[in-house]
């Protein structure tokens, strides 16, 4: 039984590298994005915002600029939830090797 576990440990190991190189490419890239898309969404929401209260366009049509400015905002914050989900699959994993 001793080697069948030690014999998974070793085979975790290369995966373990895997996956944490993953995660950190992951994890450069949900952050850059977050800056992009927050900054996106930011001048999409103050675009909107201004049309409709200087009356350059129906609230309508400010109201799915809204809609979008949301939706971008929300982008890397689903992409981070998934980053977490990486990083829990790394530390179950780095905790079986280490048991």
């Amino acid at each position: 039984m001793r080697v069948v576990r030690f014999s998974l440990k070793l085979l975790a190991i290369p995966i373990l590298l895997a996956l944490l190189v993953i995660q950190w490419g992951l994890t450069f890239v949900v952050s850059l994005s977050g800056w992009i898309f927050h900054l996106l969404s930011g001048i999409i929401f103050a675009t909107a915002i201004l049309s409709g209260l200087m009356e350059l366009c129906s609230w309508q049509k400010a109201g799915s600029m809204l809609i979008v400015s949301f939706s971008l905002f929300l982008l890397p914050h689903l992409a981070a939830a998934l980053v977490i989900r990486l990083v829990d699959a790394v530390l179950a994993l780095r905790g079986f090797i280490k048991s």
